[in-house]
């Protein structure tokens, strides 16, 4: 609990560590009390900390007024627990921009030479914007008032949740309040909340992470043997900085080797300048004279030169051209990409771990199977097929009022927009289905809910997560007090003692009914992939009313209307885009929350896997069982390495489970170069896995902002087979990127040579005076850039044209009948000889310009 104050913090002599010690709760037991919520949370909070009045004394706080206003009573509390702010990223100022850039050894070399040539040429010797803080806080609540909080933006759940100091009194930041209030004692504020500890792993974190990338830069050709990594219960941001080594290795081990190229032949090339001076000058002619100091400056500046082409400067700019030019066709099909090495990257994934809700599916809840009047009907999705289904008039009168009144009255149906599209469903997916089953059968939902407003209801037991049911009770207009009850068919059931049979009457049901109903009706539609739901009623004598408070004994002895399947439908182009992956030798993997056999028959339908295939499918509980010798363990990389391979459908998971899963294939050792791994994301809980994996994506209708900071490509249509269309686009310009480091080497170890060769004869520079795409598999994430077939290539080129040029350097003058451009007294001038091998030096290329665009590297990574 705290109040808002406008007078500025007063300066105080006490370190965190002495206000912490002040009270009896540490920052680090809050946090672990907001993260164990529900039924957990409540045992923890009266068992560990003697409930409200026990955090009350702990806090040194007052239930009832709050905070006092003595400033350094606030100030104290500011140490211990911190501000109710999350901090900010500072922007990176332009000249830190410059700083950086001034970082490059090359830039800094022919900076400091070109003031020395500057100063040698003046020697004659004689002879934002503002951004709103966001203040989130977490709490327990004190007292309430029908409070109702709506929390999908962390659990995924649309349904309102009722919260009660007594039954679920957490209060999270980021969840919204909907209807009613309430009185909350504040545990945790800014960066300690569940809100701000995300935002600190999109923000904040990355500060630190740069520090740890400048040292481990210099580590990069360790960067794989420290990932190491510890897979569960840890920070999901460590070891970040390794991967992101990983991401540059290929471009950054490939400027390592041509600048340590450089430094060797700069050495040679300054030692055979001395020597054969000083043995010229100084042995031979006994003789120094202050202009030999021009002379050693030039022999500087060709050492420079000779850097300066072992390590082509202008291949990043032409690199980062090609990727900018992609990224711009990328966003036409619908692929904006945030990240720059995404673009690169994404070409050569082996591995897509997807979400099945919103992703896979279209996140519109259907009835496609009903069981209803002793009669099993099928594939009744459409209205044809539904207006065939017979159901006696009374039950479907029943059947009608229980779906309208017995759900949530924000849920409702908006009209399609135009001809072959879906109703909008707004509110519950799961109401909103059964809304659209009863329209389909000339019902409406919308008559019956004014004949029946909310605040005539008797009592209602909103949905609970752990019950999973749902009751409302109603008087009828013939003065009858009826309970409308739905929820999963196995618990409903085992409820109901009677059931409408095909002409509407009750008639009993008994144990070994219940048994034929779940092998016959309810087994066979969760092998197909649907969500089971069973609607049934009981009707009250007025004048035997029972406890409404009584929840178990008032729902019981049901009768049984129907039993309805509810499919979320997989998208249209889900299957033929992983059809695609698949011949492109990519793997996608499905992580969902629901059942076994539910996972099972959506990855069929989508085709993940096939009925002939011996892939695994395994839910959360036993993966973590595979991977763990104790059940409380640490994740083992070789045990986990026994399971993924064949792994491709993860059931019952949660977001831990995905982020294992993630971490434990890039760490995995099976494969000699370690394949890149993609995910898809659209939730909070996704954060961490998208911030692990090499590349990640988020959707832009259904994605939350923290979820598109996290990933890497937001998919702008949150289309599966955008995906495919930027891995298109990616390996288009892979081979490009390749070809132009095969043509700029050509040229540069030529010239490099050149240079050398030139300097050692004539001790001067001669240079001074002027669809298969997709059937290869993919690389791996350590493949060098520089294959065999390139390597082959470029030292092809470079003796082809070494020949030239030493040709035209020695035999020139005699074959062309020119003249020598040998220097005489170290005094040296413009020559046809020079100028023809500089030509000849930017010329030549063009005659191994067809053979490089021809080549195709299809090496096998």
């Amino acid at each position: 609990m705290t109040k808002e104050k406008k007078s500025a913090t007063v300066d105080n002599d006490f370190s965190s560590e002495d206000a912490r010690h002040r009270f009896g709760i540490s920052i680090q037991e809050l946090e672990k009390l907001m993260q164990t919520r529900g039924h957990e949370g409540i045992k923890q909070l009266n068992e560990t900390y003697d409930g409200l009045s026990g955090i009350e004394q702990k806090l040194k706080t007052n239930l009832i007024t709050g905070l006092s206003n003595d400033e350094i009573d606030l100030s104290i509390r500011i140490a211990a627990f911190g501000r109710n702010e999350i901090p900010q990223k500072p922007s990176t100022t332009f000249l830190c921009f410059w700083f950086d850039a001034l970082k490059n050894w090359t830039c800094i070399t022919l900076i400091i030479c070109g003031i020395i040539s500057f100063v040698l040429s003046f020697y004659h010797p004689n002879g934002g914007t503002i951004e709103a803080k966001i203040k989130p806080t977490d709490g327990v609540i004190i007292q309430s008032n029908s409070l109702k909080v709506g929390e999908s933006s962390l659990t995924r759940e649309s349904d309102l949740i009722e919260k009660h100091e007594s039954t679920d009194p957490f209060l999270l930041s980021g969840t919204h309040i909907i209807e009613g209030s309430d009185k909350m004692l504040v545990l945790a504020v800014g960066e300690h909340s569940q809100t701000g500890m995300i935002l600190k792993l999109l923000s904040t974190i990355k500060e630190q992470n740069n520090d740890k990338k400048k040292t481990n830069n210099k580590k990069k050709q360790n960067a794989t043997a420290s990932q190491n990594v510890v897979l569960d219960n840890v920070n999901p941001t460590s070891n970040e900085d390794d991967l992101d080594c990983v991401k540059i290795e290929k471009r950054s081990n490939l400027h390592t080797q041509l600048r340590k190229l450089g430094i060797a032949i700069v050495i040679l090339t300054v030692l055979v300048l001395l020597v054969s001076f000083s043995i010229e000058q100084v042995i031979q002619q006994h003789e120094w004279d202050y202009k030999y100091w021009t002379r050693i400056v030039r022999y500087l500046i060709t050492c420079i030169i000779v850097f300066v082409l072992a390590v082509p400067v202008d291949l990043s700019s032409a690199i980062t051209l090609s990727l900018t030019y992609v990224a711009k066709k990328m966003v036409r099909d619908n692929n904006l990409v945030r990240h720059l090495d995404a673009r690169e990257t994404i070409g050569n994934i082996r591995t897509i771990c997807s979400n099945k809700t919103e992703i896979l599916a279209i996140n519109h809840m259907t009835v496609v199977q009903i069981y209803v009047g002793e009669k099993y009907w099928k594939n009744i999705e459409n209205s044809i097929k539904t207006k065939e289904i017979i159901i006696p008039a009374n039950t479907k009168e029943i059947l009608f009022e229980s779906v309208s009144v017995n759900s949530s009255y924000s849920s409702i149906l908006l009209p399609s927009i135009g001809e072959g599209t879906l109703s909008k469903q707004i509110g519950n997916q799961i109401d909103c289905s059964l809304l659209n089953f009863i329209n389909t059968l000339d019902g409406n939902y919308n008559e019956i809910r004014r004949n029946y407003p909310e605040d005539k209801f008797i009592h209602v037991y909103k949905f609970k997560l752990a019950q999973k049911t749902m009751s409302t009770i109603i008087q009828r207009s013939n003065s009858t007090i009826r309970m409308y009850t739905k929820g999963t068919s196995k618990i409903i059931l085992k409820k109901c003692n009677t059931i409408l049979n095909r002409n509407g009457d009750i008639i009993p049901f008994s144990h070994v009914d219940y048994d034929h109903l779940v092998q016959t009706v309810i087994e066979p539609m969760t092998c197909d992939g649907l969500d089971t739901i069973c609607i049934a009623y009981r009707d009250f004598s007025s004048d035997d009313l029972p406890d409404w408070n009584n929840e178990t004994s008032v729902v019981d002895q049901l009768t049984c209307i129907c039993v309805c399947g509810i499919e979320d439908r997989i998208r249209s182009e889900i299957p033929d885009a992983i059809a695609k992956f698949r011949n492109a030798g990519i793997i996608v993997r499905m992580v969902t929350e629901d059942n076994v056999n539910t996972a099972r028959s959506i990855a069929l339908k989508c085709g993940i896997i096939s009925s002939n295939d011996d892939y695994l499918i395994l839910e959360g509980e036993e993966f973590n069982r595979c991977i763990r010798s104790t059940p409380h363990g640490k994740v083992e990389q070789n045990l986990f390495d026994k399971v993924w391979p064949n792994l491709r459908v993860l059931a019952r998971a949660s977001s831990q489970d995905k982020y294992v899963l993630v971490r434990g294939i890039m760490a995995s050792k099976i494969n000699p170069t370690r394949g890149i791994v993609a995910i898809t994301g659209c939730h909070n809980n996704d954060v961490p896995a998208l911030k692990a994996a090499d590349v990640g994506f988020s959707m832009s209708t259904q994605g939350i902002d923290a979820v598109k900071q996290a990933s890497d490509i937001i998919l702008l249509d949150d289309n599966f087979n955008s995906i495919f269309k930027a891995v298109i686009w990616s390996r288009s310009i892979y081979d490009p990127i390749a070809k132009i480091f095969q043509f700029k080497l050509i040229v540069n170890f030529v010239t490099l040579l050149c240079v050398f060769i030139g300097v050692c004869i004539v001790q001067e520079s001669p240079l001074l005076s002027a669809e298969d795409l997709l059937i290869r598999k993919p690389n791996g994430r350590r493949r060098s850039l520089i294959s065999s077939t390139i390597m082959k290539n470029i030292i092809c080129h470079v003796l082809y044209q070494l020949t030239v040029i030493a040709f035209i350097l020695f035999a020139g003058p005699k074959v062309f009948d020119i003249d020598d451009d040998r220097s005489i007294d170290s005094r040296f001038k413009p020559s046809k000889h020079f100028t023809m091998i500089f030509k000849v030096i930017n010329l030549i290329p063009i005659t191994c310009h067809i053979p490089i665009l021809g080549t195709n590297d299809v090496d096998e990574p």
